[in-house]
């Protein structure tokens, strides 16, 4: 440290320590906590369509995470937050919905409360959920299922048809009778 650049004198928690760095304000681990609705909002964009968009981490259903506090708090869902810092607690057994169909947004006036079932029926009517190669266990593309198929019709055995794919016999059962990806024309 330099001649002029001095620690400072000691702690801003009040503690009476002092802190490592010249610039630092804190010792570390000393800086109070931000509250969870200062952190949430300070990382929303609003959109011109009304949506509030959780800028931070997101994970793989697009849903915003924020830690409630400590580590040992947990992380929640952005969304879930917003209703809450705005609503209130969730009541148990209920999910928070968003009508806008946006799963980073924010915005309390986009957000319901609802049941999972309710929260299944949005995601079935508004065409959401994961079909054919978005499933993580799908090994066979769209083309590989017609091929299948036209094989089957074509009168080729099941068994020959399952190793050349490296599948089961009911699995292409499955596939040339449609009780399975039902989506692939």
């Amino acid at each position: 440290m330099s001649n002029n650049q001095t620690a400072s004198t000691s702690c801003a928690c009040g503690c009476g320590q002092h802190p490592k760095r010249w610039n630092a304000q804190y010792v570390v681990g000393h800086r109070p906590p931000r509250p969870l609705a200062e952190r949430l909002w300070s990382r929303i964009t609003k959109t011109e369509a009304g949506c509030w968009e959780w800028q931070g981490f997101r994970g793989p259903s697009g849903h915003g995470q924020i830690g409630r506090g400590s580590r040992s708090d947990g992380l929640v869902a952005t969304h879930r937050a917003a209703w809450e810092v705005t609503n209130g607690p969730i009541p148990d057994g209920m999910v928070v919905r968003h009508r806008c169909d946006n799963p980073p947004c924010c915005n309390p006036e986009h957000l319901e409360l609802g049941t999972p079932a309710q929260n299944v029926g949005d995601m079935v009517a508004r065409n959401r959920q994961a079909r054919g190669r978005a499933l993580p266990h799908t090994r066979l593309s769209d083309e590989q299922v017609n091929d299948i198929r036209a094989a089957v019709t074509a009168g080729e055995r099941q068994r020959v048809i399952a190793a050349r794919f490296g599948i089961t016999q009911g699995h292409v059962s499955a596939l040339a009778s449609r009780t399975y990806r039902k989506d692939v024309a």
